[in-house]
């Protein structure tokens, strides 16, 4: 696998592990903490696997970074 496709599949794993429903009944500043924890959770665990700079890449193409794509993803799942 190429180093491209190794964090892609790191990606789909955290997401699955690490991204749930918050349900209908949250409110919606509990929805941007939790987006915020996700991101940063996100963020320590790429760095821990190796992939900081493809993380920070991530979250440069967000205008909000990271927590605008883990904002997406949840909207795409649930």
């Amino acid at each position: 696998m190429s180093e491209r496709e190794d964090f892609e599949a790191f990606l789909r794993e955290w997401t699955e592990a690490n991204i749930g429903s918050l349900g209908d009944m949250t409110d919606p500043s509990d929805h941007q903490y939790y987006y915020k924890r996700r991101a940063e959770q996100l963020q320590e665990d790429a760095a821990a696997k190796g992939y900081s700079v493809q993380i920070r890449r991530l979250g440069l193409s967000y205008a909000c970074g990271l927590r605008e794509y883990i904002e997406g993803v949840c909207k795409r799942r649930y």
